[in-house]
């Protein structure tokens, strides 16, 4: 299987070589399994590991690297197999309580820029879905603990 370079990627998703070579290199460090078997030195990388990658450049604005590194390794890391549910769902939540704490951060800023009117119906989206977030993984946690 073919696969484009890292530099080459690096300008596709707009992140510096650097910074996408150091965030490849944790997320092989936390387990991903890349599309492409690599030989050598070079790195290629196929169309799984740039959405891999671009889900964690949305990832680290909200997250630690860490953080989303172990949420893309969930998503897409296991190439061959089953993503653990609980885990999954677990990470989940902690996304969408870390986007609900930038939009608390980004509160004045939005109230001046979008008005009350959309700033409120745009948090309570985003609170609607965090709370079907939570009572989905308490849903599972219940299943899982009856069985």
């Amino acid at each position: 299987m073919e696969g484009i370079s890292l530099r080459d990627a690096s300008e596709q998703l707009d992140i510096p070589a650097n910074t996408l070579r150091r965030w490849w290199n944790q997320l092989l460090s936390k387990g991903y399994s890349p599309e492409v078997e690599n030989e050598g030195k070079r790195i290629l990388l196929g169309d799984t590991d740039i959405h891999a990658l671009q889900s964690l450049k949305v990832l680290y604005n909200a997250l630690t690297l860490e953080e989303a590194c172990e949420w893309v390794v969930l998503r897409f890391g296991n190439q061959a197999g089953s993503v653990p549910g609980t885990a999954s769902e677990l990470l989940d939540v902690k996304l969408e309580v870390s986007l609900m704490d930038q939009e608390l951060l980004q509160l004045d800023s939005n109230l001046y820029w979008q008005g009350k009117q959309k700033t409120i119906q745009h948090l309570l989206s985003v609170w609607e879905g965090l709370k079907q977030k939570l009572q989905k993984g308490s849903e599972t946690i219940e299943t899982e603990n009856t069985a």
